[in-house]
């Protein structure tokens, strides 16, 4: 099994790598989705990076029926040791869906988006008599929200997916066993 996930996850590594068959080192495998990775924990330094390395990891997740929790995402992983925390999570799905569970309830942070909205609305309120800026403020503050709904509903389609993928496995150290067919929970609703 842990031969089988290992080349899996190569194969997966080797797909959202920047430059395809490069040599790596194994020790911090993750840096090297990059194409010249600098210091170690260079893949979290960038936007471009930590795009590479959430695409991998999602697909890793989905793939393997696991979630990682907050901490596994900051860690810097040899091949090796993410092999086997990925073999850990596949022995028992509680902790896989203790971090699906505080991932959804994080949620997509609008928190940050309302604030923004109403800064830019502030400041168009400021420019009302001076509509070629006024107009330009409310157009990014909806293209702002509007590209955060996308973002966030792709987030969370995600999780759903996760979820039905880890729950198919079915009950696992007493946790409960949810349907593909139950819709996914509304946000702010507890069960």
């Amino acid at each position: 099994m842990t031969e089988a996930t290992r080349q899996r996850v190569m194969e997966l590594f080797e797909k959202h790598r920047a430059l395809s068959g490069a040599p790596f080192q194994e020790d911090r495998f993750l840096d090297f989705l990059l194409p010249h990775p600098g210091s170690k924990g260079a893949v979290h330094d960038s936007f471009g990076g930590l795009r590479r390395f959430h695409r991998f990891i999602n697909e890793v997740q989905y793939e393997f029926g696991v979630c990682f929790s907050v901490n596994d995402f900051e860690s810097t992983w040899s091949v090796d040791a993410f092999v086997e925390r990925i073999n850990e999570l596949q022995r028992s799905r509680r902790g896989s869906l203790q971090s699906l569970k505080n991932q959804e309830k994080a949620g997509g942070g609008w928190g940050t988006v309302v604030t923004v909205d109403f800064l830019l609305l502030v400041l168009a309120l400021g420019f009302h008599r001076t509509l070629w800026v006024a107009v330009p403020l409310v157009l990014l503050a909806v293209a702002v929200t509007l590209a955060f709904f996308v973002f966030a509903r792709n987030a969370a389609a995600y999780l759903w997916r996760l979820r039905a993928r880890i729950e198919a496995d079915g009950p696992d150290d007493g946790v409960p066993h949810l349907t593909s067919e139950m819709p996914p929970p509304r946000r702010g609703h507890r069960k």
